[in-house]
């Protein structure tokens, strides 16, 4: 029996190879499937011996027809060798980029039987300090850039909310917000069972000021008017100016007994305003309409703004300067 021990099998030499192998290592069949992978390749891309796959479905889908065309040219073309650049899609859907040199293995007829991948993984250049710093600075100033951008963004936004909410004249909200507003916090009432009550009020012969005095001392009064109302109102109201001489205060979760202590409170204070006009001073009144609704009510939005105009109209033709309620039944 002969001392000399038995020599590894090529297949035994090929897989020691594949197993130690610090590059990626990968051999496909012509249809590109992969028939045998390194350590390297089967770590990183997470690869299961046991259940082949083609190598393209390792590839990033953006770059699949150009490693495809490359590796078919090196089948078809009796190319010998061909290097090319493959960015891998990790499991953790990250991306790699791999530089291969490709080699087709021929049988007698000279048609291709298996390519040999051998791959390194190319890794960024370090950068310089100078580099960092300069890409820092340049992210500062992107960042800052980017920050007064969003900030004028809002600027616009928000005068542009004004431009479509808001009265010119008194810069309160205008009908059309006050109308849309209405709408949601009546249905809010409803579906949360909350009161909510709603205070419209006229400014008592307004036109005779603009007969008497001119039409801006009228505008002057719509003014002052609005002043107060932003005065009295709590933070959770919602004012506007309605039609003309007309203002409207909506008052969320408010029953009427604290409404109706607003309503008088603005009546008052307004009647309490002095106005002069050259060497004549005049005052004015409200006539003020108030409806309270109870969230166990389905009201529509049409017959509560005609209840609050009636109780105004009432409030008018009871001498003015005064509160008057609609009781909702």
């Amino acid at each position: 029996m002969s001392d000399k021990k038995a020599l590894p099998s090529m297949s035994v030499i090929l897989e020691k190879v594949f197993q130690d192998a610090p590059e990626f290592l990968v051999v496909l069949d012509p249809s590109l499937t992969i028939q045998m992978a390194g350590a390297a390749f089967r770590d990183t891309m997470q690869y299961d011996a046991k259940s082949p796959k083609s190598f393209l479905d390792t590839v990033e889908r953006f770059t699949i027809s150009r490693v495809r065309d490359t590796l078919g040219r090196l089948q078809k073309d009796g190319v010998k060798h061909e290097t090319i650049e493959v960015r891998h899609q990790l499991p953790d859907q990250s991306t790699i980029s791999v530089t291969y040199s490709f080699v087709a293995c021929l049988d007698e007829k000279g048609e291709c039987r298996a390519l040999v991948g051998l791959g390194r993984e190319e890794t960024p250049s370090p950068k310089s300090r100078e580099e960092i710093d300069a890409l820092k600075s340049d992210l500062e100033l992107t960042t800052a850039k980017m920050e007064r951008r969003a900030k004028e963004i809002a600027r616009l936004r928000g005068e542009l909310q004004k431009q479509t909410t808001r009265d010119d004249l008194t810069e309160l909200n205008n009908r059309k917000f006050l109308l849309e507003t209405l709408e949601v916090e009546v249905a809010r009432a409803s579906r949360y069972d909350q009161p909510l009550t709603l205070i419209l009020f006229d400014v008592d012969r307004l036109g005779n000021v603009n007969d008497t005095f001119g039409r801006d001392k009228g505008d002057d009064v719509i003014r002052e008017v609005a002043r107060v109302v932003r005065e009295q109102i709590r933070n959770t109201d919602i004012a506007g100016r309605y039609d003309g001489e007309e203002f409207m205060v909506l008052c969320p979760h408010t029953d009427r007994a604290n409404a109706q202590f607003l309503a008088e409170r603005l009546r008052r204070r307004i009647a309490e305003m002095s106005f002069q006009a050259g060497e004549e001073e005049f005052g004015v009144t409200v006539s003020v309409g108030l409806v309270t609704l109870s969230g166990q009510n389905e009201f529509a939005m049409e017959a509560i703004l005609q209840a609050a105009e009636s109780a105004v109209e009432t409030a008018k033709q009871s001498g003015m300067n005064r509160v008057k309620i609609f009781e909702v039944v």
